[in-house]
């Protein structure tokens, strides 16, 4: 599956990695949490702030700034699936609050 991650303090990259929990967990350091967008989800770590990990960005969900710390992926998705992400998706990005 292709997904950008966004590492903190560092310019996001695409990369390929298989479409499996084991690898997305592997990719945050730990459990999955996802929010989600029309077509399009974040995968952080859940426990990132509580453990410690480094600050990423502020995202604006639902009208509040919400901090988010540790590695990130964004990724498509289809229904609850998650797949490829697409010049599109990282396209509509720019409309999204990042700080």
């Amino acid at each position: 599956m292709k997904a950008y991650r966004i590492l903190p303090g560092r310019p996001g990259e695409m990369i390929d990695l298989p479409n499996e929990l084991h690898a997305l967990q592997r990719e945050v350091d730990g459990y999955i949490e996802t929010v989600s967008f029309p077509g399009w989800c974040v995968i952080c770590n859940e426990e990132g702030k509580l453990k410690g990990m480094d600050y990423n960005f502020y995202l604006e969900i639902g009208g509040r700034m919400e901090a988010i710390f540790g590695p990130v992926l964004i990724v498509g998705t289809d229904g609850e699936e998650f797949t490829d992400v697409t010049d599109a998706i990282l396209d509509e990005l720019g409309a999204v609050t990042w700080r």
